[in-house]
């Protein structure tokens, strides 16, 4: 998410001289998942860091996340690259903002409640185990395993099984 502002002049947010530039950058490249799980360690409820020229919140605890998806959602706005995208693929709830995307989040929050969290949670292990089978497969074989495609059939199986119960490989492959 990238703020309107923050501040009540209209300023965009600081960033601390530790969270931008090439050096920065360099090290998430290097390593995205210790870099934000050390950003998350700090305890802070939220961190702005920049990465060429763009400010983006990294949020790290509930009361943050209410308050940029929940209290003040017009107050923040995604990112510029979603104005390319949305002529593919329309104003659904990963591109859409301000009051629509309110909208579709309200209608859509009932499935992501806590009941239905033990049979998402099956369906995602069901596909990742889908996918290691898959991956010992090739690797008996002696065939590479591409991780970009594994990981995109991956989260298509997960979200089909978990959200619509119906298993995702074949539509992945087909």
């Amino acid at each position: 998410m990238q703020p309107k502002t923050n501040r009540a002049d209209g300023a965009a947010p600081e960033v601390s001289k530790d969270l931008k530039g090439i050096k920065f950058l360099l090290n998430v490249r290097k390593d995205p998942l210790t870099r934000f799980t050390e950003m998350m360690a700090t305890g802070a409820p939220y961190i702005w860091f920049e990465i060429s020229g763009r400010k983006i919140l990294f949020l790290n605890d509930a009361t943050a996340i209410q308050h940029v998806f929940q209290d003040n959602f017009d107050g923040y706005r995604k990112s510029k690259i979603n104005d390319v995208l949305k002529p593919l693929l329309g104003d659904g709830i990963f591109l859409s903002e301000g009051a629509l995307w309110n909208k579709q989040r309200r209608e859509t929050a009932p499935v992501f409640a806590n009941k239905f969290f033990p049979e998402m949670t099956e369906q995602m292990v069901i596909a990742a185990n889908n996918m290691l089978a898959r991956w010992d497969k090739k690797a008996e074989a002696g065939q590479p395993i591409d991780l970009d495609t594994e990981t995109m059939w991956y989260a298509l199986d997960a979200v089909l099984r978990a959200l619509f119960h119906e298993e995702g490989q074949d539509k992945a492959e087909g």
